[in-house]
């Protein structure tokens, strides 16, 4: 782009896209001048410490460049909304903006947006992430409605449970599934606590709490109910897939199914090991690198 404009990338976007939408806070300028950094906020990371510098300085301007605020990233969002119905064309085309938001290589990924189908409701967005800062955007292909959510930290789960909150409150169409809990313990429920090997290296995590099964994603996280909602299937709160389980032949362990919730086709298998075993990242996570480099070599 820039060869071919003869400008630079900043330049290129204020005039192509900024500009015409109306994004008048909005800047890839890297760094910021004098006078956009007196409204730029300091990022601050998880455990609450602010970010060195207040802020980085990204050479890599498409991928972390843009600085915006919310109002102005729903314009984005809004002038898509439009185009698509024709109401407008301000920036892409029409036809433009169609393949964009049209399945490319995978089912989830068009042209530089993500898109998410609910029962034939397609939502489409992105979400942005910088040293210290978090974002996501959400919006409704054909309905005018969506959510842009901006934070000056790095805690992407309370922006999925403020989106959340949003789809809830408005009443969004399909954005989530709705499920019956079974309350009743079933007899494969204590079958099913331990871990589940997920790449070779990381791992899912059930155990027994209070008569309640629980769910972790990995030992960086914490233990969240894990809700039963038939006799072998389960949900968790945080994420939009169903788990399945199925007895494997020594009908010792369980195969961990992620299934797609719109579809019921299996995404990933996961199988349950040993309990008496340890894992490489479990190794890590108690700090003895020596014995987590063997772990992994043996792998």
């Amino acid at each position: 782009m820039i060869d071919t404009e003869g400008k630079s990338f900043p330049e290129i976007l204020k005039e192509q896209v900024l500009d015409p939408l109306d994004m008048l806070n909005s800047s890839f300028n890297q760094p910021l001048d004098s006078t956009q950094l007196q409204y730029a906020a300091t990022g601050y990371l998880p455990d609450g410490s602010m970010t060195k510098g207040k802020r980085h300085t990204y050479p890599e301007m498409a991928a972390a460049g843009l600085w915006t605020n919310a109002e102005d990233l729903a314009k984005f969002a809004i002038n898509i909304q439009k185009t698509l119905a024709g109401d407008t064309i301000k920036a892409l085309s029409k036809e433009s903006t169609i393949a964009m938001l049209t399945p490319f290589v995978e089912d989830n990924v068009g042209l530089g947006i993500f898109l998410s189908n609910k029962k034939d409701e397609i939502y489409f967005g992105h979400g942005g992430w910088n040293e210290g800062f978090s974002s996501d955007l959400v919006a409704h292909k054909d309905k005018g409605y969506g959510a842009v959510i901006m934070i000056n930290s790095n805690h992407p789960e309370f922006i999925d449970e403020l989106m959340r909150s949003v789809a809830l409150s408005y009443n969004w169409d399909n954005y989530f599934p709705n499920y019956n809990k079974l309350d009743k313990p079933g007899e494969l429920d204590s079958k099913l606590i331990g871990k589940y090997l997920v790449g070779g290296y990381d791992f899912i995590e059930l155990k027994e709490e209070n008569g309640q099964l629980m769910y972790k994603d990995g030992p960086e996280f914490d233990f969240t109910d894990f809700v039963k909602v038939s006799d072998s299937t389960y949900a968790v709160r945080d994420f939009n897939v169903l788990f399945q389980f199925k007895e494997n032949a020594d009908q010792d362990t369980f195969n961990m199914h992620i299934l797609n919730p719109n579809t019921m086709e299996t995404r990933s298998v996961y199988h349950q090991v040993n309990s008496d075993e340890t894992l490489p990242l479990e190794i890590l996570m108690k700090g003895d690198f020596d014995q987590t480099l063997k772990s992994f070599e043996a792998l």
